[in-house]
């Protein structure tokens, strides 16, 4: 019996050995659980800019595996907690493309005593799409501040092409950063840098052998005190303005194969078209397709924007929003359905056919990220549009947006460049960033009685971007009251919507959307006063400077140019007058106005309230002004209507 139990203790004790020895190997032994007893004599964050946390290294080195031709990306960060709210930074998600693998997650929190609390396995979760973008996800346990986490995985990329971009600056200040690339003999990779710090050093190229005498080439960055890069208001991308670097292959050699991947522009231009080789060809189907397009005039026969309309409206859009991987164009015709970017190659695939000298256009939306004209990378680009020339005049169109029109885009697309798709030496073509004014005009019509109720109606005209937003807003609606509520008045305190009635105009998108709203606002002062203090703004006004920072490093970036009126004819209690009223209001900055005036008249109260919007772009340099301007029009809207009430 004795015997039996130590048996069993023995193997009870080996199973133990064994699943711990299955644990992830430290991918950077060197700084794994080590020297971390003078960061705890910290108590708080040194750094102004990052007070709740700051990442103490962040540690990746990338290579390639040549016998699986993967690329192999290691990573070891670790950070230093100090605040309750830098206890979010615990929170870990690591993004990965669904054909892709994240290994060797490891990860463990050290308190200021010493203690260690290690992430169990169990505790690792997957989450998104399985045919797009997944996470690893994990919590680090038992955090508390002043406690140090760190966490380490290696992500396993079949792109050998293109890898992901390297991002040396966080949301936290970086005190060490060090990335390494390390490449077998034969790989060529070109890196592009953007955002450079001042410090940068060109790294050394540094050639080696493995123990198995093959030869190796190396490059290494390294990094101090790099500062964070926030979320700030009128901003595209964030990752625009982080210094980065990225990586594409250009080409390969061994004494069987020379392959030239992209070294040129011209080489990228020949990638996509080799991808999107089905829509450069003509079909019986194609032929088919072109045929149902009836003309809206039969006396001028088909013309673009008949055909662009087709696409637009009679093929449904697929979720798929990639560049790559799509479907062959009889496939899109047959099921009448594509993504994006399919319908924009088959718009160009059905314009060709009908005579018109069309082509795909590669482009990076604003939200995505500036392209970088310095060397090709696949990376850049992230949507395809339409460029389409008739006697000489260029057009731009995208019909993968329900609610674009034939001579107006989406905002996002107007980035100011893209690359032709088309045979020959490559092109860039450059676009207007911005588009004729989009316009909102209001007329509100209100009466304020005698017990304190606000009724009236908003009358709303939208054109341009603010139609388009509206349209597809409301298409994800099945109630206009609901609508009303979260999409028009949802600024509007205390309001009441009685009653909505809507033009979209969906049969010709030019058209301006147009909007009635019947609201109440009880209580909107308080009755049997002898002075009433009423705002002066209504439908629209400047409430909140979203320009909070006092410092800006990067451009200023509107989404469209506008222009916004609103007139207001209130109707006051009829034992009150007016006893004092706002100055009239005229505030200029750059590329930016704003005018208010109230007038009184007898019984009734004019509002005029207008802003405009000339330039999308500002330089970081007019930061203080564009500020200045927004805290001026907020200080005009604050101002506020002064009511006395008769003697009887």
């Amino acid at each position: 019996m004795k015997r039996r139990f130590s048996l069993c203790f023995i193997l009870f004790v080996s199973l133990i050995f064994a699943i711990s020895s299955c644990a992830p190997a430290s991918l950077f032994s060197d700084h794994w659980d080590k020297n971390e007893s003078p960061l705890f004599e910290r108590t708080t964050s040194p750094y102004e800019d990052s007070p709740d946390a700051v990442i103490v290294f962040d540690m990746e080195r990338m290579f390639i595996d040549s016998q699986e031709w993967d690329i192999v990306r290691e990573r070891h960060v670790r950070i230093q907690i100090f605040t309750e709210a830098g206890k979010e930074y615990a929170d870990v998600r690591i993004p990965y493309w669904h054909d892709h693998r994240v290994t060797e997650i490891k990860a463990q929190t050290i308190l200021p005593d010493g203690q260690r609390i290690k992430l169990e396995n169990d505790d690792i979760f997957e989450e998104g799409d399985q045919k797009k973008w997944l996470y690893k996800v994990f919590a680090l346990p038992g955090v508390e501040d002043q406690c140090i986490i760190e966490y380490q995985y290696k992500y396993r990329s079949t792109s050998i092409g293109t890898a992901q971009p390297k991002y040396f600056q966080s949301y936290l200040y970086t005190e060490y950063s060090k990335f390494s690339m390390t490449l077998p003999q034969g790989f060529e990779y070109k890196a592009t840098t953007r955002n450079l710090p001042l410090d940068y050093v060109t790294p050394e190229k540094i050639e080696f052998d493995t123990p198995d005498q093959k030869n190796m080439v190396r490059f290494t960055w390294e990094f101090q005190d790099l500062l964070p890069i926030k979320d700030e208001p009128y901003m595209y991308n964030r990752e625009d303005h982080l210094f980065s670097i990225n990586m594409q292959m250009v080409s390969y050699v061994d004494p069987y194969n020379h392959i030239t991947f992209i070294k040129e522009w011209e080489d990228l231009v020949k990638v996509v078209m080799e991808e999107y080789d089905s829509y450069f060809r003509g079909s019986g189907a194609l032929k088919d397709m072109l045929a149902e397009i009836i003309p809206q005039d039969s006396k001028r026969g088909l013309q673009p924007r008949d055909i662009f309309l087709f696409v637009r409206d009679d093929l449904t859009r697929s979720t798929n929003q990639g560049l790559w991987q799509l479907k062959q164009m009889n496939e899109v015709i047959k099921q009448r359905q594509g993504s994006r970017v399919e319908k924009n190659l088959l718009l160009t695939a059905l314009l060709r056919q009908a005579g018109f000298e069309a082509d795909p256009v590669l482009i990076a939306r604003r939200n995505y990220g500036e392209v970088s004209l310095v060397s090709p990378n696949l990376n850049n680009f992230n949507h395809v549009i339409v460029r389409l020339t008739v006697n000489g005049k260029l057009s731009l169109m995208d019909a993968g947006f329900p609610y674009s029109t034939y001579n107006l885009m989406p905002s996002a697309n107007y980035s100011g460049a893209g690359l032709v798709v088309a045979e020959g030496d490559a092109m860039f073509m450059t676009f207007p960033t911005k588009t004729p004014p989009s316009k909102t005009d209001v007329l509100t019509n209100c009466r304020l009685d005698e017990s304190g109720n606000l009724t009236g109606n908003f009358q709303i005209k939208s054109t341009g971007f603010y139609a388009s937003k509206i349209r597809a807003a409301h298409a994800e609606y099945a109630n206009d009251k609901k609508f009303a509520y979260d999409h028009l008045v949802d600024h509007i305190p205390g309001i009441i919507v009685d009653s909505l009635v809507l033009n979209l105009s969906l049969d010709d998108l030019r058209e301006p959307v147009l909007a009635t709203l019947q609201f109440q606002i009880p209580e909107y002062f308080i009755p049997g006063t002898d002075m009433i203090y009423l705002p002066t703004t209504f439908f629209n006004g400047f409430r909140t400077n979203k320009l909070v920072s006092e410092e800006r490093t990067h451009p200023i970036e509107y989404d469209a140019t506008l222009r916004i009126q609103e007139i207001v004819n209130l109707e006051l209690p009829e034992d009150y007058e007016v006893l004092e009223v706002p100055e009239p209001a005229s505030i200029t900055g750059p590329g930016l106005g704003f005018q208010k005036q109230v007038k009184p008249t007898g019984n009734m109260v004019q509002f005029i309230w207008k802003h405009q919007l000339v330039d999308i772009f500002q330089p970081a340099e007019k930061y203080k002004q564009l500020r200045h301007f927004y805290t001026e029009a907020v200080a005009a809207d604050q101002g506020v209507l002064v009511l006395k009430r008769l003697a009887s």
